[in-house]
């Protein structure tokens, strides 16, 4: 897996890619370009897509939210902190599931954020891999939305400790 770090000089030319993968996720918490010109002019964002044999695998996209964002984006539950990365999109593409991209993309994630003085990531989570796999490196679920931004689905939030 090859890794790229994703910027405001750099998220143009992966834009249509990105927002193209966003077809997994209910329409009402698609991430769009001013969402992710947000994120990546935010405090301390963390970026990156993932790519093995130059096909596009994913991305992992996170940031600190400031109250304005948290209000602003309806991330219900979150309190800003600053040092806590929240983890806005996890994305590996359905046929690259399964295949341990997710893990060593989340794992790159953990580091990134360690680097950068962050102490947690939190994020919400819908019940499927994504879950599994911070579950596994150690996040506890903090609490559970039945409706969460009006997708129709459960979320959890999890938060976890680096």
């Amino acid at each position: 897996m090859e890794l790229e770090n994703l910027t405001l000089g750099s998220y143009e030319q992966h834009l249509q890619t990105i927002l193209g993968s966003e077809a997994i996720f209910p329409e009402t918490i698609r991430l769009d370009e001013n969402q992710l010109i947000r994120i990546l002019s935010g405090d301390k964002p963390i970026a990156k897509i993932a790519f093995s044999s130059s096909k596009y695998l994913g991305n992992v996209l996170g940031f600190c939210p400031s109250e304005k964002d948290i209000q602003d984006l309806e991330l219900e539950g979150i309190v800003h902190d600053p040092k806590t990365l929240y983890l806005y999109n996890f994305v590996i593409l359905p046929e690259f599931q399964g295949k341990g991209f997710g893990k060593a993309l989340f794992q790159e994630l953990v580091n990134a954020a360690k680097t950068q003085g962050y102490t947690f990531i939190e994020g919400h989570f819908r019940p499927n891999a994504s879950l599994h796999i911070v579950k596994k490196e150690g996040a506890e679920a903090t609490s559970i939305h039945s409706n969460w931004c009006n997708t129709g689905e459960e979320y959890i939030h999890c938060r976890l400790r680096i």
